[in-house]
């Protein structure tokens, strides 16, 4: 069996940097690295960030894709891979530490006034927002929601935490089903996304979804960008629905550099910097591909039909 290495993200991590260091933790394995541009019968597993349209096409005995950085979409969407490919994420815990500190970072640009500092320019002094006045809602609680909601409620906010099925994490009120959505938002000043995209997710926050946010709300996203509409997010600012938004993740990346988004005050956008590292988590890669030699179970599984 050989390995094929197509992450397509050379200012983050390049196909040759990782084919090194897997070369150390799988001695005498063929490594290829780069879009397939022949037939490669010997390919049994994949490691993508993206996923290229046609790229299984090229690889008619692949089992596995294993995905690198957040979400699957970008290989689950192109809807070419054959429905016996199994599909595996990265669970990093040094990514989950990242993500929580961005989180925190952002709440407290709103919190402490430093976006209006940096914008008027002047000496005009406001009183901070204490961390007792604006709770904070967490969408999405796997292993990087958990994280995120655990560490703000132990920095002493108070935080509920919402999922599709029922979870249980030490000081978070957690809901769970699409009934309890609205007692999840309400009430919230920071409400925290890191929900994968799925057909559930996607357009969540369009118009309906923001008018179901506190006028005095702040939207953070860390999970994916088709989770907001940005035209009715423009719309729901300037109408007060919502006091701003913080996003690291867009529709569109790059985010074009004439959309409204990039000139408004009440909006940062970060270029999907919030999980950097994929240390704490890529021994995932080597094992999986030696355990799908093996024919044993394989780590972090996705479920193709729900997307994550």
């Amino acid at each position: 069996m050989e390995l094929l290495l197509d992450l397509n993200q050379p200012d983050w991590l390049s196909d040759a940097d990782l084919a090194e260091r897997l070369s150390q933790e799988l001695p005498g394995v063929t490594i290829h690295c780069g879009p397939p541009d022949r037939p490669l019968p010997e390919v049994t597993m994949a490691v993508t960030s993206a996923g290229r349209p046609g790229f299984a096409n090229f690889l008619p005995n692949l089992k596995l894709v294993q995905k690198l950085g957040a979400g699957v979409d970008g290989v689950l969407r192109h809807g070419d891979l054959p429905d016996h490919v199994q599909v595996a994420r990265l669970a990093s815990t040094s990514q989950a530490e990242e993500i929580s500190e961005y989180v925190l970072g952002a709440i407290l640009c709103w919190q402490r006034g430093f976006l209006k500092y940096a914008r008027i320019k002047h000496w005009a002094s406001e009183r901070p927002e204490h961390v007792s006045e604006r709770a904070v809602t967490v969408l999405g609680l796997g292993q990087i929601g958990a994280r995120v909601a655990q560490d703000l409620s132990q920095r002493g906010y108070s935080v509920k935490g919402w999922a599709r099925s029922p979870r249980t994490i030490p000081g978070v009120e957690c809901l769970h089903g699409a009934e309890a959505l609205d007692a999840a938002l309400a009430g919230a000043g920071y409400i925290v996304s890191v929900l994968p995209s799925t057909p559930e997710t996607r357009g969540l926050f369009d118009a309906a979804g923001l008018s179901r946010l506190s006028a005095d709300a702040v939207l953070i996203n860390v999970g994916r960008g088709d989770l907001i509409v940005p035209s009715d997010l423009c719309a729901a600012l300037d109408a007060g629905a919502l006091r701003g938004a913080v996003l690291d993740v867009t529709p569109q990346e790059p985010w074009p550099e004439t959309d409204p988004l990039w000139q408004r005050e009440d909006v940062l956008i970060t270029p999907h910097v919030s999980g950097w590292s994929v240390e704490g988590g890529m021994d995932v890669v080597s094992d999986n591909y030696l355990r799908l030699q093996k024919g044993a179970p394989i780590r972090n599984l996705v479920d193709r039909t729900l997307g994550y």
